[in-house]
């Protein structure tokens, strides 16, 4: 029985040793996110990041790297990405260095900022937010557009100045800026706090760019082409819009964004090898290597649609120790995972590797 009881209790005491000795995987994939996100606030210093057409995108690997840590230090560097952000706004309105705006630059600055609210609990943001969906409310014309058998009233795409001049402005289907459109209108509708809240027109609008970015997809494989005049299923343009709508269909539960969200997840399931999978018609024809925000922009729709991307994600955190496989992918800090924190995607699901997670 002594002999037993001691060799039970070896036993165990290994056990532990080698359970402490041997880190998880959510401890695993969360040391390699922070060398990516020191790496990533040691280039950035002190300073801002100037950025022409997308300022607050800078900001979300601090944000997503405070979600995860509450390290001062990357808040007070999302807050001067904000900043500046912020800095290039006229009265709501984001300008170019032209003195231009257009609907794809506007949904982007609203939403980050919306993000940046949550995340960093300062209401100067959703303010922020509420002021950018006014100013393109204000200033962007939208118009009856009619496409694959549907009409909807959407922003137009192109230039317009403050004052209304317009430069190459026309009314056309561009899944992903439609749907991102689409997003920043169904985040403030949804917020008590917003002056969106519950406003008839932001729900509209929300349902009109959804629909109109929904009504082109095929159905039959579920790809996502990247606009109505150029017909091919973009993979990294596709994977954004399809997390826009995971993104508002959470929020809407609707019966008739429902199948369009699944065929999607349908789709980008084909699409898990980040070496081959990757087919692009923008800005060229390319295939072959997968970006790290394709990647990340995917992950909502599979978790949603109860597909194991284990794997995927896995071999896409390790080829972030890899810079030389692409020199040209400079996006390797994780800039997403603060938006999976808003929408409710579960940390389980990419960090602890579990095949499925309720939602």
């Amino acid at each position: 029985m002594t002999h037993r009881i001691g060799f039970a209790v070896v036993l165990l005491v290994g056990t532990a040793l080698s359970s402490a000795a041997s880190p998880t995987t959510r401890e695993s994939r969360l040391a390699i996110a922070r060398e990516l996100w020191e790496a990533k606030l040691k280039s950035v210093g002190d300073a801002h990041v100037v950025a022409e057409h997308y300022p607050t995108e800078e900001a979300l690997p601090f944000l997503s790297a405070y979600a995860h840590t509450r390290d001062p230090r990357y808040a007070a560097a999302a807050i001067r990405q904000l900043e500046y952000a912020h800095s290039r706004d006229k009265d709501g309105l984001f300008l170019t260095s032209d003195g231009v705006a257009n609907r794809d630059y506007q949904a982007r600055q609203t939403y980050n900022f919306y993000v940046a609210y949550r995340i960093l609990g300062d209401g100067r943001y959703l303010r922020w937010a509420d002021a950018g969906a006014a100013a393109m409310l204000k200033t962007i014309p939208r118009e009856p557009h009619t496409c694959a058998g549907e009409t909807h009233t959407l922003f137009l795409a192109g230039f317009i100045t403050p004052a209304g001049e317009r430069r190459e402005m026309a009314n056309v289907i561009d899944v992903n800026q439609n749907a991102e459109v689409a997003l920043a209108y169904s985040v403030l509708y949804h917020d008590p706090a917003s002056e969106h809240f519950r406003s008839p027109i932001a729900k509209e609008i929300a349902y009109e760019e959804l629909l109109a970015s929904m009504s082109i997809q095929d159905m039959t494989t579920g790809a996502i082409p990247l606009t109505q005049d150029i017909p091919g299923p973009d993979t990294l343009y596709g994977s954004y819009a399809a997390f826009s709508w995971t993104w508002c269909q959470l929020l809407w539960r609707n019966d008739k964004f429902e199948p369009h969200v699944q065929a999607a997840g349908k789709w980008l399931a084909t699409k898990m090898n980040l070496a081959t999978d990757a087919d692009r018609y923008y800005p060229k024809r390319a295939q072959g290597y997968t970006s790290y925000w394709e990647a990340y922009f995917r992950l909502p729709p599979l978790w949603y649609c109860k597909i194991n991307a284990n794997t995927m994600i896995g071999e896409l955190l390790d080829r972030s120790r890899h810079p030389e496989i692409n020199p040209a992918d400079k996006s390797a800090a994780p800039a997403a995972s603060a938006a999976y924190d808003v929408m409710g995607v579960p940390r389980e699901y990419y960090l602890d590797g579990l095949e499925s997670a309720p939602r």
